[in-house]
């Protein structure tokens, strides 16, 4: 069994030599390669709000990760957090296991979202990842990495949602799960948005305004009247279409 922890002082030799080599090959994270292992600490432990550790039944540790605001200020809701995973742990689901720790965690400190502000796009595995785990790109940074081998590679912003927020003004699918971009507030003058159900393959927001005329919606409302009395009709002689 894997087990999630705070992390301890006794614990910092294991996980440098577990974030170590993984900053030092210039592939994932855009620490400098050279980072003395004092720096490492300050940046891994120090400095963010809470650092943990996965441990197996011996006490060996597999993996750890960092928890931190995003931004100083008015930016603090948004969390933001690092993993790294032992290469003897890897295919064992210990950076999901960290991934969804940090969010539960991450509530309960108050924080409303999460951020990762570069994950490499030639990082297939943690992309895919953190989708599977209900991230989002909202944004693509052309050649925002110097990867080690490869050059310039671009990198995403990733970003989720934290649980559900107070504001009603949101989009529900059949399953009842909120759209990521459905709480936002509504333009100024428009009407709050009604909670409807749409098939889980759509998305949908239905407001109270639209951009006809008066004119345009009298002809239109005329136009449709032949057709919706025969549609009335025929769900008269079938009720279930």
């Amino acid at each position: 069994m894997i087990a999630i922890q705070k992390f301890d002082v006794d614990d910092w030799s294991a996980v440098w030599a577990i974030i170590a080599p993984v900053i030092r090959a210039g592939e994932t994270f855009a620490y400098s390669p050279e980072i003395s292992e004092a720096e490492a600490r300050k940046l891994w432990v120090d400095q963010p709000v809470a650092t943990y550790v996965a441990k197996n039944d011996r006490g060996d540790v597999l993996g750890t990760y960092y928890l931190t605001a995003n931004q100083p200020g008015l930016g603090s809701h948004v969390a933001s957090c690092a993993y790294i995973v032992s290469d003897r742990a890897k295919g064992q689901g210990v950076a999901s296991l960290m991934c969804e720790h940090s969010q539960q965690m991450s509530m309960r400190l108050g924080f409303r979202a999460m951020q990762f502000n570069m994950v490499v796009a030639t990082n297939l595995a943690a992309v895919q990842l953190w989708q599977r785990l209900g991230f989002e790109i909202i944004g693509t940074l052309p050649d925002a990495f110097r990867h080690a081998s490869l050059g310039f590679v671009d990198a995403h912003i990733m970003y989720k949602r934290l649980g559900a927020p107070a504001d009603d003004r949101m989009v529900m699918n059949s399953s009842h799960t909120m759209s990521p971009w459905a709480s936002l507030p509504a333009p100024s003058g428009m009407r709050r948005a009604r909670r409807v159900a749409v098939p889980c393959t759509a998305r949908a927001v239905v407001t109270s305004g639209h951009s006809h005329s008066s004119n345009q919606r009298r002809h239109r409302s005329d136009s449709m009247a032949p057709q919706a009395a025969g549609m009335r009709r025929r769900r008269a002689r079938d009720p279930y279409p």
